[in-house]
């Protein structure tokens, strides 16, 4: 794991990067397994910090500064004031305006993918019983592509992983990897989406189930959420 990686977990876990490299990190969490851990151990290093903050009331002039931004209270102005201040704020507005197109401009013609914003993804933290976590990840060209299992099972037995949908009964999508990522073609049902589907990893015989159904108890699930 190298220091990059570590810093990147920790940019992450402390939110301090803005949507579209947050929602490009949440990605590549599931893809690789190194800022996976770091993630892990950033959020364990950092959660008991939290307990030793107190919490503290803002200034009256704090508060009152965020109840002017939320609700459009803004601040009285001196009558005489009023047609300066407007102007000023429409010049301001229109150099803003000015500098941002001619930043946009520049970045698309440099990188379009930063702009663009990539085709919806779905993920599910698929969680087991023993409290172990899988990450699980929907293309959006429809292949289905998971971290290495992370439970523990005997070399007697597979982890096999089904598609839930609401209401109707599990579709497998084979038997998981242990030892890297498993790739798979979604299974999708006519009429269901999947934001009703949740994934679900069972403890089934070597190579999977022999019925089609699943045969062993559920040792994991998660359900599938679009970012």
């Amino acid at each position: 794991m190298t220091d990059e990686t570590r810093i990147d977990a920790l940019e992450y876990v402390l939110a301090l990067e803005d949507g579209d490299t947050r929602r490009a990190t949440a990605l590549r969490v599931l893809d690789d397994p190194d800022l996976a851990d770091a993630v892990w151990e950033a959020e364990a290093a950092v959660a008991p910090l939290g307990a030793t903050l107190r919490p503290r009331a803002p200034r009256k002039r704090v508060w009152k500064g965020l109840e002017a931004r939320l609700f459009d209270a803004a601040p009285s102005r001196p009558r005489g004031g009023r047609a300066l201040a407007v102007s000023s704020a429409l010049a301001s507005l229109f150099g803003a305006a000015s500098l941002a197109l001619g930043a946009l401009v520049a970045v698309l013609l440099v990188r379009p993918d930063v702009i663009l914003p990539p085709a919806p993804e779905a993920m599910a933290a698929v969680i087991g019983v023993d409290g172990t976590v899988t990450l699980a990840r929907v293309r959006p060209g429809g292949t289905v592509v998971t971290a290495a299992f992370a439970g523990a099972l005997p070399p007697t037995r597979d982890p096999e992983l089904w598609i839930v949908y609401e209401g109707a009964a599990p579709r497998s999508l084979g038997v998981m990897a242990r030892d890297g990522q498993t790739v798979v073609d979604l299974v999708r049902m006519e009429g269901q989406d999947l934001s009703n589907a949740q994934f679900v990893i069972t403890d089934e015989p070597l190579g999977g189930s022999p019925t089609g159904d699943p045969t062993g108890p559920a040792i994991a699930s998660g359900p599938i959420q679009t970012l």
